[in-house]
């Protein structure tokens, strides 16, 4: 399990046992303690200051927290495990943990008042919970746009291209230039031209960052969260009988059975059949009901400002492969929310950059559920 947040919001969960045994036991302290005695030092000694950085604002309380109280790092990773343990693989309530433990709590509306405008209406030729699953999604959309729009809207135009032009390499070494390429790889795939020669420097970075409203972006993951956890719900407790649905529906950027197709305002929509399907091209949701599928595709990946903000997988099961070099791919987000959830089967996941459930500017999400998985990036 990752977690991941600065500029950066990223939440990855593979679902496994976590350990319960305590990180520090009872002799280890006393023991600490002793040593403790022999420097005459306490543990509250432990805590001098540390934080040479004078501007703390994208450092989250519980840092300041365990450099204060070093040995609490164990306590804390105990109660971490704890929580990650009883939540069970809900999403959308690991996602609020992270959240918590971001110090942004207090910035964002309850679950129950973000989910409280999803709509689950019935769609012609699906079965209920299909179609419940599907529109709590698009819902979800709709009420993240709104978060999405305001933890944006204090940054430019021309702040938003120079993040999306200069993302790719902001964590490269500065003395390497072999990762030089990425810088504009993002407007190239979308056939926008752009000046790569404009440099973003560090403190143009982090001025640009004050402007991102990290309460109503963490807001935003929470809401596509929400949908993604209703739309499992549904989709788990009919998951038997969907084994044998099949479509016989034709869809660019996808080979094989599909049962479902729309064109919606955050892009296509899509769901395959019970056979074995191959997903060449990105979609706004794609509900997967069985198969050994290929995703060739950003899968899960969003791309805000240069294409659709918001994009979802859901595959119930089936031993699946996802490859792709694109960036930002499974389960990850730039300037909108990601999210992949893989429920059943044995997987190979394999990517590049950003991927894995990363966020900048913006959330990610991944979740595999079952399975003996394969990890490549």
């Amino acid at each position: 399990m990752r977690f991941l947040w600065l500029v950066v919001s990223s939440f990855l969960f593979v679902s496994s046992a976590c350990a319960s045994d305590a990180s520090l036991s009872d002799n280890e302290r006393a023991y600490i303690g002793r040593a403790l005695e022999m420097m005459n030092m306490n543990e509250q000694q432990l805590g001098f200051e540390k934080r040479w950085a004078t501007d703390s604002l994208f450092r989250f309380p519980i840092v300041d927290t365990l450099m204060n109280r070093p040995l609490y790092c164990f306590d804390y990773a105990d109660i971490c495990a704890a929580k990650v343990e009883s939540l069970d693989g809900n999403v959308a309530g690991l996602l609020r943990f992270e959240i918590e433990g971001c110090g942004l709590s207090e910035k964002i509306p309850s679950m129950k008042d973000i989910s409280g405008s999803f709509e689950q209406k019935t769609i012609l030729g699906l079965s209920p919970e299909l179609a419940h699953a599907l529109t709590a999604i698009l819902s979800s959309f709709e009420q993240a746009d709104i978060f999405l729009s305001r933890a944006l809207s204090q940054l430019s135009q021309d702040e938003k291209s120079k993040i999306l032009m200069n993302a790719p390499v902001l964590w490269e070494d500065e003395d390497d230039t072999t990762d030089d390429y990425l810088v504009g790889i993002l407007h190239r795939e979308f056939g926008i031209e752009v000046d790569t020669s404009v440099e973003l420097r560090t403190d143009s970075l982090l001025s640009i960052s004050r402007k991102v409203n990290m309460g109503e972006l963490a807001s935003a993951g929470l809401a596509v969260a929400l949908g993604l956890e209703k739309a499992k719900a549904e989709l788990a407790s009919a998951a038997v009988k969907y084994r044998r649905l099949y479509g016989g529906r034709s869809v660019p950027g996808v080979d094989g059975d599909i049962v479902y197709t729309k064109l919606t305002r955050w892009g296509r929509v899509v769901v395959g059949g019970a056979g074995d399907n191959t997903y060449h091209e990105g979609f706004a949701i794609i509900i997967d009901i069985g198969g050994d599928d290929r995703y060739f595709c950003r899968a899960g990946g969003a791309v805000g400002i240069l294409d659709n903000p918001f994009s979802v997988v859901i595959d119930i099961n089936g031993n699946d492969l996802y490859s792709s070099e694109k960036l930002f791919n499974i389960g990850s987000g730039i300037f909108g929310v990601g999210g992949l959830l893989d429920l059943e089967g044995d997987d190979t996941y394999r990517a590049s950059h950003y991927s894995f459930g990363t966020g900048i500017y913006g959330v990610g999400i991944m979740y595999d559920g079952e399975g003996n998985d394969l990890y490549e990036g």
